[in-house]
């Protein structure tokens, strides 16, 4: 914690001294500028007063969009629109964050920008609010508007993009795939995770591969796997029928093996507490997904008591958790409201079980 606390002073005297710098009023090139407030970014929760971090969020991430602005490269201004808007969504102000997305979507182009966002970022923060914007639209109720943005990522500017940035694909559809789910779309939401993260990262990277986001693959084939085989097809789904997906559970057989991996293997939907947390405030964290299996599962085995039970035990594990991972986040945050109903249902089954 001290070298945090370090770095992130750090990155708050060098904004001082170019704030204060009397020069800076002057400067044509800002660049340098732009990884400070990144980084700062990242870093508030280290050395900023919880009771103070709204505030100081807030104005921080405005004068870094004032300094793109200044600066007048539209790489840049997205950039760090999208980082307001992404502010302004996990304070629940999504109206704002709206308007935030608004001016970044005339500006950029996947085009012309995303090379260039992830040559500055390494990932494209700038597209990645695209999937921040459907959050917001479903958590506004406007699930509709939300399903088109989620579309549009999919199907108009995934293919545009760099597949190897395997890290950059995953958190441009990972909030996403929970709009696809709620509209019982499992079938989209699978094809696209092989088509543009596991179907590449084998491609690229092979067995021995690694990114951020690897503890999170296999807690998501498992889910979406699992609810494509329990639940019926609806009529955009079967448009999919003819679409190989080659981890998906093909019939009973494979449906008890997938079981016995999960009880057998301790550490079966285990995810790092550092993924797990990074990956909720993108939408959920990854160990609701391995919570919310352990749920799907025991209702197919209620005959069998014995392993009904061991899997609601381990849901419950995991859900504990991700509950308190939610409970940090707010109880307006996606986040919050896909991790409750797993947790009080398996809460419920504990006492009766």
């Amino acid at each position: 914690m001290s070298k945090r606390l370090e770095s992130s002073q750090s990155f708050e005297h060098a904004l001082k001294i170019f704030q204060t710098c009397p020069a800076s009023i002057e400067m044509k090139d800002r660049t340098f500028v732009f990884p400070i407030y990144s980084g700062l970014y990242f870093a508030l929760k280290f050395y900023v007063d919880p009771s103070e971090l709204e505030a100081y969020e807030l104005d921080l991430v405005s004068n870094a969009v004032e300094q793109a602005r200044l600066h007048g490269d539209p790489v840049h201004i997205s950039r760090f629109l999208a980082m307001q808007a992404d502010s302004y969504r996990r304070y629940g102000k999504y109206e704002v964050a709206l308007l935030c997305h608004d001016k970044l979507k005339r500006i950029y182009n996947v085009k012309k920008h995303s090379a260039l966002v992830i040559e500055y970022y390494r990932s494209d923060r700038s597209a990645q609010n695209f999937g921040n914007t459907a959050i917001c639209l479903y958590c506004l109720g406007r699930h509709e508007e939300s399903l088109d943005v989620t579309f549009h990522i999919l199907d108009k500017m995934m293919p545009q993009m760099d597949l190897k940035n395997i890290h950059n694909s995953m958190i441009m559809i990972y909030p996403v795939l929970w709009i696809l789910k709620h509209k019982k779309l499992y079938k989209k939401a699978a094809y696209s995770l092989e088509k543009y993260v596991f179907e590449p990262f084998q491609n690229y990277f092979g067995d021995t591969g690694k990114t951020f986001c690897l503890p999170i693959f296999k807690p998501l084939k498992m889910l979406f796997s699992i609810l494509i085989f329990i639940e019926e097809d609806d009529e955009e789904e079967a448009k999919l029928d003819n679409i190989s997906i080659p981890w998906a559970l093909t019939d009973k057989d494979s449906l008890q093996s997938l079981i016995t991996w999960v009880l057998d293997v301790e550490d079966s939907f285990m995810v790092d507490s550092s993924v797990d947390n990074s990956m909720a405030n993108f939408a959920r964290s990854g160990s609701s997904i391995g919570a919310e299996a352990c749920l799907l599962l025991s209702k197919q085995v209620v005959d069998d008591k014995v392993m009904s039970k061991q899997l609601v035990r381990k849901g419950w594990d995991l859900a504990q958790i991700s509950m308190e991972i939610a409970n940090i986040c707010g109880s307006h945050t996606t986040t919050y409201s896909e991790t409750k109903p797993i947790y009080d249902e398996l809460s419920s089954l504990m006492m009766i079980k």
